[in-house]
């Protein structure tokens, strides 16, 4: 054999050695238990921490954010984190609607000194329309495990990451929630505000709705709080939307998701508390806008400039291998926590 085919037969070894790490690293990874439990949740230090102990004076507001990646994500998520940092004694689960948790979105948490647990809801049930309620749920059945011993020392609350919350509400009404407590709820679906309809004695007969007002409960989830106990009392209640024959399914439920959960819960308009309704001027609380935002060329590729931004390109040949990505996320994930 000559020099040259020497030379050429080692380049080719090497050109099919290099293939083979790189096919090997993007095809045959899989991460391990606890690479995947660290890409999928993280509870701090003081969520961990919490004990019934400490609720006896005061209840525990619990709050359960629904999420997801979008442009807009991390500026309304900015803006909630600051108003939950002005109330004492919560705590605060956010369920991520994707296969890993966000990077930008747990720096945040932990920036904000807050109780909290980040973890994620994948789904492959596509199609279920409402994801929030699918993350909701998630985090329902996360509250009820974690704080199986709280009893009413806790009350629960979906607060949306688009909407906009006075510290009143937490402080005057949240905390003070005993079954069910209901409020009006501004910019709430095409409406101006939804509220409860309250009689002279104080007790809700029906809603100050313009299309919904025939509902048994036309709220939306951001215009109620339930008390621990009710949660904890009713064993039945497993899931919202099941996947299992012996939970509860609302898949096929008529009426809106929220209707069904209270309903199925035994709640009637008996057991809720109105508030706010006989203090004027009746200021509104809770609202629920929906922030809207478009790229002025959504086909273009822009550039952060280095900034956190959570902002995916137009995909373009490689990028849509969605293995390679996924691994690459995963490795990113992993070398974040060992550092």
């Amino acid at each position: 054999m000559s020099s040259t085919q020497r030379q050429f037969g080692v380049k080719a070894s090497v050109i099919a050695f290099i293939f083979m790490l790189h096919f090997i690293s993007v095809v045959v990874y899989a991460p391990s238990k606890a690479e995947v439990e660290l890409s999928t949740r993280f509870c701090s230090r003081s969520f961990q921490a919490l004990r019934p102990s400490e609720f006896r004076a005061q209840p525990l507001i619990i709050v359960i954010t629904p999420t997801r990646k979008s442009l807009t994500r991390l500026p309304d998520m900015t803006r909630l984190a600051q108003s939950l940092m002005l109330v004492r004694r919560l705590a605060w689960v956010v369920v991520e609607s994707g296969a890993v948790i966000a990077d930008p979105i747990e720096r945040l948490l932990k920036r904000s000194k807050l109780p909290f647990c980040y973890f994620t809801e994948h789904s492959n049930n596509a199609h279920l329309k409402d994801w929030r309620w699918l993350g909701r749920d998630s985090g329902l059945k996360f509250v009820i495990y974690r704080f199986a011993q709280f009893s009413n020392r806790a009350v629960v609350y979906f607060a949306d990451a688009d909407g906009a919350y006075d510290i009143r509400l937490f402080e005057s009404y949240i905390r003070n929630v005993n079954t069910l407590g209901v409020w009006a709820l501004g910019l709430a679906g095409a409406e101006l505000v939804v509220a409860p309809r309250v009689t002279q004695i104080g007790i809700v007969d029906g809603w100050l709705s313009e299309t919904h007002s025939d509902l048994e409960w036309p709220l939306d989830a951001s215009g109620f709080a339930i008390n621990l106990k009710v949660l904890l009392r009713h064993n039945k209640y497993v899931k919202l939307y099941s996947y299992h024959r012996e939970n509860i399914s609302l898949v096929n439920c008529e009426s809106p998701v929220q209707q069904c959960f209270l309903l199925r819960l035994g709640l009637t308009r008996n057991d809720a508390k109105p508030f706010g309704y006989n203090i004027m001027p009746r200021d509104v609380l809770a609202w629920q806008p929906i922030t809207s935002f478009r790229l002025k060329e959504p086909t273009k590729v822009y550039s952060t400039y280095d900034y956190v931004i959570e902002y995916d390109p137009p995909k373009q040949g490689w990028q849509s291998n969605k293995a390679y990505n996924g691994t690459t996320l995963t490795r990113q994930k992993v070398l974040k926590h060992a550092v």
